[in-house]
Parts: structure tokens; C-alpha cells; sequence
């Protein structure tokens, strides 16, 4: 007899075994409330930024974008190299702490009356920072707290809150930005990173890299880049991952312009837009989260990236909010799913004596790139239709794809989904 009771555990242990493991919960737990106030702090701070410029108002937000993602090129190499040597859960709360201060700031200010442009750009700064740290920590733990029959399961979750959260943040957020001042916007992310920091706090796992001790910062710094880039498999798909990021996912500098020009909808159309790409990426990453043959993951890059592609297409032309929101959902389910994908496929390539240090060139392939996409993007759409930008950029990344068909390592991967270890457990 089928009962509710079978069904749920049934579900359970095909999506989320992971769950099942008490410190992986609770970190995610933690990083899902930590994400969900992040994500709606970036919406917050771009509609700021669009109301309080006087001129340039797009480059402004495409500025204050470009300050919360620079981190992942400036900050990221030294947070793996942290992820490796302290304590990872230590890092983790410390990253939660750090926003939750720059949240009570934002707050103040905003309810003040005091928030100036430059504020939104140091903060912003802030904040990616401690987000950039946040990913790099909590990816290198999960290997550490969920065993390895489950262990794509863990990284699929962690893509799902990355990407599911831009749909619970602003989702959380779309009344008071409709109904008062946006001011109380940052005093509920405080409330979640209040959040997000208890639940890290409860995980008992110890655990760390492993760090020279005989060689200087410098060349434990860099072992991670040399690691990646001399096994061609990793470096295959960290470029695929670069050219994705830049051309199909550095969009969120143009939503505001969209919004209020095209569809005259202000701040909520915003919000609306950001729900509707984490509503996307929601299935599209519990989508591919089930899939547990390596042969349909592999088949499944090169779909969804050719699908990433041709969204963006979709919503350059949309006339309307609603079907400008089922367009950018289009965008957050086949972007999301590529990203899982390749999430899953560089953790299962690498040992976990130097994957906080390769977690943080992943986060500097993707996060990094889209920081100055978004500020070249928040600067064009001052002078051309964000449209054109947008019709360009999906057509660009087809021509990628196209030729990375060429290569017999990633041509291996799409036809067998290999994702074999592209070194020893040594490095």
C-alpha cells in the first residue's frame, strides 16, 4: 500500500540522501538562509542604486554589481587557500558574521536617509567578499560531511540553494519593496544571516585541507591554478564555465533598465524577474540533481548549454512583465542545470587535500568573469537597448559550445560523461 510516509521517504532518498546526515543539513541549513538574504540584498541595493543616481543610472548599477562580484577575482584565491588550512566550518560562520554587520549597516543607513551611491558600492564590496569566502568554505566541506555514495547528491544541493535562492530571497522581500520603504529589506537579511550563522555553528565535523607547511604562501596560493590548469579535462571545463558565465548569466546589471523602460513595472518587476530565474533554476537544478547515470549528466551539458544559449534570446525580444518572467525562468532552469552539472563533474575530478583551493578557482571562472560582464553591461545599456546586448551575448555562447564539440576531452565527456580523478590524492 502506497502511504504518504513511502512516498516522502522514497523522494528523500532519490533527491536529497544527503539531507539525511546531520552536519551537511545543518550547513545547509545555513547557507540557504545566508544565499537566500544575499540574493535579495543584490536586488535591493540595484533598485537603490537605479533611484538614487542622478544620471548614468544604469552604469551605477552595473557598478554596484561589479563591487559585490570583483571579490571572486580579488578574494577568492585567498579564501581557498584559508579553506585548506583553517578550520572549514570556522570559516564559514566567520563569512556570516562579516555580511550580517554589513547588513545592520545597510539598514541603518537606508532607514536613515543617509545611503549615498558610495556607500552601495563599498558595501557591496563587503558583501561579496564574505559571499565569495561563504561558497568557497561550504563547497570544500561538503565532501567532508556526506559520504561518497551520496556525494553528488551534496554538490547538487549546493548548486540547488546557490540558484533556488534567488527565488526565496526576493520572494521574501516583494512586499516590503511594493509597500514600504526598502530600508526594511536589509533588517530581514540581517534576520537571515542571524539565521544562517546559528545553523553553522551546530556542525560538529572538523575538518581541513592540506597545506605545505615546508613552502611559502605564494606556492600554496598557486597550487590550485597549477593544478587546474596543467589536466586538460579541468581546464576544458573551467573555460566552458567562464564563457557561460560571462555571455548567458552576467544579466542582473540589465533587469533594473529592463524593468522600469520596457515593462514600467519599477522595483517589483525586478523582484519579479529574480523570482522567476530562481523559480527556474529550482527545477532545473532538482531536474538534474536526479539524474544518476554519467552518460545522460554528460549528454545533459551539452543540451542544456546549447538551451542556455537560446534563452536569453527569448527574453532580449519579450514585450511584456509576465512573458518576460516566463523567459528569465527559461534562463534560470537551463543555466541552473548547466551549472550543477559542472559543478558536480569538477568536485568528482579533484582530491580533497587541494579542493578548496580548486573550489576557489571554479567560483573565480564563474563569479569573477560576471563581475566585469555585469559592469560592461550596466555601461552599454546606458547608450544601446539592453535587448541587443542580450540577442548578442546567447548567440556568442552557441558558437562556444560549437567549438568545444572539437575537443576530444570535452567531446568525451558530452558522449560518456566521464568525470574520472585528473590526479592523485597528492598534488
Amino acid at each position: 500500500m502506497v502511504t504518504l510516509y513511502g512516498i516522502g521517504r522514497y523522494t528523500g532518498n532519490r533527491l536529497v540522501p544527503a539531507l539525511a546526515y546531520r552536519d551537511y543539513r545543518y550547513m545547509w541549513l545555513g547557507i540557504s538562509a545566508g544565499d537566500s538574504a544575499s540574493w535579495a540584498m543584490v536586488v535591493a541595493r540595484a533598485w537603490l542604486a537605479l533611484t538614487l543616481a542622478d544620471q548614468n543610472a544604469s552604469t551605477w548599477v552595473g557598478l554596484t554589481i561589479f563591487a559585490a562580484m570583483i571579490p571572486y577575482v580579488i578574494v577568492v584565491p585567498f579564501v581557498g587557500l584559508l579553506a585548506d588550512r583553517m578550520i572549514r566550518r570556522n570559516l564559514l560562520a566567520w563569512t556570516l558574521v562579516i555580511n550580517l554587520t554589513q547588513a545592520v549597516t545597510m539598514a541603518v543607513l537606508a532607514l536613515s536617509g543617509a545611503i549615498e551611491l558610495w556607500h552601495l558600492v563599498l558595501l557591496s564590496f563587503v558583501s561579496g567578499s564574505a559571499r565569495a569566502a561563504q561558497y568557497t568554505a561550504s563547497y570544500s566541506m561538503v565532501a567532508n560531511l556526506v559520504p561518497k555514495k551520496d556525494l553528488i547528491n551534496g554538490y547538487v544541493l549546493e548548486s540547488v540553494t546557490f540558484h533556488a535562492s534567488r527565488l526565496v530571497g526576493p520572494g521574501l522581500i516583494a512586499p516590503i519593496m511594493a509597500t514600504i520603504d526598502p530600508g526594511w529589506v536589509f533588517v530581514l537579511c540581517s534576520g537571515l544571516y542571524i539565521i544562517g550563522l546559528y545553523m553553522t555553528l551546530q556542525i560538529r565535523t572538523v575538518s581541513t585541507g592540506v597545506v605545505e607547511p615546508s613552502k611559502g604562501m605564494i606556492h600554496n596560493l598557486l597550487a590550485g591554478l597549477r593544478y587546474t590548469y596543467s589536466h586538460r579535462p579541468l581546464l576544458l571545463i573551467m573555460l566552458l564555465i567562464f564563457f557561460h558565465c560571462s555571455l548567458t548569466m552576467s544579466f542582473e546589471s540589465l533587469l533594473p533598465v529592463i524593468s522600469d523602460v520596457r515593462f514600467d513595472a519599477g522595483g517589483n518587476g525586478v523582484v519579479y524577474m529574480m523570482m522567476a530565474i530562481g523559480g527556474g533554476a529550482l527545477v532545473g537544478s532538482l531536474w538534474v540533481g536526479s539524474i544518476r547515470g554519467e552518460r545522460l549528466r554528460g549528454q545533459l551539458l551539452l543540451i542544456t548549454g546549447v538551451l542556455s544559449a537560446l534563452a536569453p534570446i527569448a527574453f532580449a525580444v519579450a514585450p511584456s512583465l509576465p512573458i518576460g518572467m516566463l523567459a528569465t525562468a527559461t534562463m534560470g532552469a537551463f543555466q541552473a542545470a548547466f551549472m550543477v552539472i559542472t559543478a558536480v563533474i569538477v568536485q568528482l575530478m579533484v582530491p580533497d587535500a587541494i579542493r578548496g583551493r580548486i573550489s576557489s578557482i571554479y567560483i573565480l571562472h564563474a563569479g569573477g568573469i560576471m563581475a566585469f560582464a555585469n559592469l560592461g553591461n550596466g555601461a552599454l545599456a546606458d547608450v544601446f537597448d539592453p535587448g541587443w546586448l542580450l540577442a548578442i551575448a546567447g548567440p556568442t555562447f552557441l558558437v562556444v559550445m560549437a567549438v568545444s564539440i572539437i575537443a576530444s576531452t570535452m567531446r568525451r565527456i558530452y558522449i560518456t560523461g566521464a568525470t574520472v580523478r585528473v590526479g592523485a590524492e597528492g598534488y
